[in-house]
């Protein structure tokens, strides 16, 4: 059976609802009424709605738009001036499908196999064995090994989930240290003075773009997701919990990231940027506390997309804090549809494993857990807080003499040859001499300070 599209509200004395069921027989439509339930059934579309409160069938009013395929019904309350509950579309939308549950740390169907649905089904490689490892996915529901994945990840995730916590923590620091080496010499340039404006377009253009909070909302496509969604059910330890909010609000931030960049209009790219931009996303690394959560995105932001602003980074905290204020579950619930739609319609790599180890799992918990007291007090704290330069860690490597390869530091000693300018030029001073010799003994100098090599390599050709 389809669960069709729907729409429903309420006033004094009744609640409306509209039903879309296109190539359907009016004849052969039924519907009923009992204990709070509203029951539609017309081949093939079968809807069961649940209002808490009984209806007066007698004064029961329904019509049907041919050219629409629109059937609309007014169900007179028992008990008028009382508010129905569930009223609202999302609050109703799970009884339309089905509703799992799943215990964490039990290796059964519905809780430890990734579950394969109708809208999107998994590749038969993911078959499961018995070894434990450390948990992953969202929330550390996960804790299944997963066989071939690694044929899977390649261009989706950086790391692999078979590895163990210590080797995923290990490897991504390695990534973001060669990634750093990479672009030191534009790092230095941005985190000496992070509150100067840089001159980029398209830094201006994600920075001029306005996204407002009241325009995030359920459109016909989430509802079109939502409705055939199989939620489940977690029991979760306090931790997991907690998790469960952190890793949100990074998907959050990686959203707003790309809503910016693209001015909402998503592209082939679309995808990697919400990934890379997440340490938990592509490296299964668990965001500690709310802060780090925030330092690991603006850092990566510098590291990976094409637009790196820590300004940029800055708006996107301030964005996101602006919507978890509000503690609106359908405006949140309406983001996370659009990554989940947006990692399904990428058929050129495995985007849609991130669906099966994250956002699925995200969606259900939010919808069905997740407290909007919770998610005002995260925004609140979001708002007030500050992020500068000095606290990334990157800050420290660049403003460290470490950064440099071996194959750097080679190149730059034999630039430092001094003892050969010394017996070229016999008319040079003693003091000068020394001053080269040290400097060659010293060779990692301050990456933000090139000029003096320049300076020596100008005294030798001299």
């Amino acid at each position: 059976m389809i669960v069709p599209q729907f729409e429903s509200s309420q006033c004094d004395k009744y609640v409306s609802v509209e039903i879309r069921a296109p190539y359907s027989k009016f004849t052969e439509a039924e519907w009923e009424t009992s204990e709070g339930q509203f029951l539609f059934h017309c081949y093939p579309y079968y809807l069961r709605l649940d209002f808490g409160f009984d209806f007066d069938d007698e004064h029961t009013q329904s019509s049907y738009d041919v050219d629409k395929g629109l059937y609309t019904f007014k169900l007179h309350k028992s008990l008028p001036g009382t508010q129905y509950n569930n009223v609202n579309w999302v609050n109703n939308v799970e009884t339309c499908g089905d509703l799992k549950q799943g215990l964490i740390g039990e290796v059964t169907d519905e809780s430890a196999d990734v579950e394969s649905d109708s809208d999107s089904d998994v590749d038969s490689s993911l078959e499961t064995t018995q070894d434990d490892l450390n948990a992953y996915g969202f929330g550390n529901i996960l804790t299944e090994r997963l066989k071939a994945l690694d044929d899977l990840i390649v261009g989706v995730f950086e790391l692999s989930p078979n590895l163990s916590l210590e080797e995923r923590t290990e490897r991504c620091e390695n990534l973001e240290m060669k990634r750093i080496c990479e672009k030191r010499s534009f790092l230095c340039e941005v985190l000496e003075d992070d509150d100067c404006l840089g001159n980029d377009a398209l830094e201006q253009q994600c920075l001029a773009f306005d996204l407002k909070v009241e325009d995030v909302q359920l459109s016909v496509d989430h509802k079109t997701l939502l409705k055939d969604f199989k939620f489940r059910q977690f029991l979760l330890s306090k931790k997991q919990l907690r998790l469960c909010y952190l890793t949100l609000v990074d998907i959050l931030l990686c959203w707003t990231y790309e809503v910016r960049v693209s001015n909402e209009e998503h592209h082939s790219e679309s995808c990697w940027n919400l990934v890379r931009l997440s340490r938990c996303l592509s490296c299964f690394l668990d965001p500690p506390d709310l802060r780090t959560t925030v330092t690991s995105f603006s850092q990566r932001v510098l590291l990976y997309p094409l637009c790196r602003s820590l300004h940029v980074a800055k708006r996107c905290i301030a964005d996101v804090a602006e919507i978890l204020k509000t503690g609106a579950k359908d405006k949140i619930l309406s983001i996370l549809l659009d990554v989940y739609g947006l990692m399904n319609s990428n058929s050129g790599e495995a985007w849609y494993l991130v669906n099966e180890l994250f956002i699925k799992n995200c969606i259900s918990w939010f919808h069905l857990m997740a407290d909007a007291s919770v998610l005002r007090a995260v925004g609140h704290d979001l708002e007030h807080m500050k992020i500068q330069a000095k606290d990334l860690e990157m800050f420290r490597l660049c403003k460290s003499q470490m950064v440099l390869t071996e194959d750097e530091i080679v190149q730059k000693m034999d630039k430092l040859n001094v003892e050969s300018t010394c017996q070229h030029d016999s008319n040079e001073s003693d003091e000068k001499c020394v001053d080269k010799i040290v400097r060659c003994e010293n060779p990692l100098l301050s990456l933000c300070k090139v000029s003096e090599t320049d300076e020596i390599d100008s005294d030798d050709n001299e």
